[in-house]
C-alpha cells in the first residue's frame, strides 16, 4: 500500500530504518500530505528474530525529503511496547515540526528553549 519495494525489505529486513523511511515517503505520496509518521517493529509477544528481537521498533517521521528516525529496543511487553512507540513517535514528530518551523523562520527559535 505504501510502495515499499521488496528489494528494500529483502536487503534490510521489514523491521529497519530504511523500511520506516520508505513508509513515510509512501504515506506522504499516498495521502498527499506534507508530513507522515511510520513505524515498523516487533511489539510482541512473538515475531522477533535473533538479530531483531521483540521490542525493536523503528520510527520515522517527516517529509519525503527530510525526516528523523529513532530505534526503540527492549521488550516491555506488547501493550507497553506499543504505548512507548506511539509516545516516542509523537515526540519525534513534534521535535521535527518545531525544528522545521525554526528552519523556515529563525526568529522562532525561542520555542526550542
Amino acid at each position: 500500500m505504501l510502495g515499499v519495494k521488496a528489494e528494500i525489505i529483502d536487503t534490510y529486513d521489514v523491521v529497519s530504518e530504511e523500511v520506516a523511511r520508505e513508509m513515510v515517503r509512501g504515506a506522504c505520496r499516498l495521502f498527499g500530505t506534507d508530513y507522515a509518521i511510520a513505524s515498523t517493529g516487533y511489539a510482541g509477544p512473538s515475531g522477533g528474530t535473533e538479530s531483531i528481537p521483540v521490542g525493536t521498533i523503528w520510527i520515522a517521521c517527516g517529509s519525503v525529503d527530510n525526516m528523523k528516525t529513532k530505534c526503540l529496543t527492549g521488550d516491555l511487553g506488547r501493550v507497553q511496547n506499543v504505548e512507548r512507540a506511539t509516545t516516542e513517535a509523537l515526540k519525534l514528530m513534534l521535535d521535527f515540526l518545531l525544528k522545521e518551523s525554526v528552519r523556515n523562520d529563525p526568529a522562532k527559535d525561542y520555542y526550542l528553549a
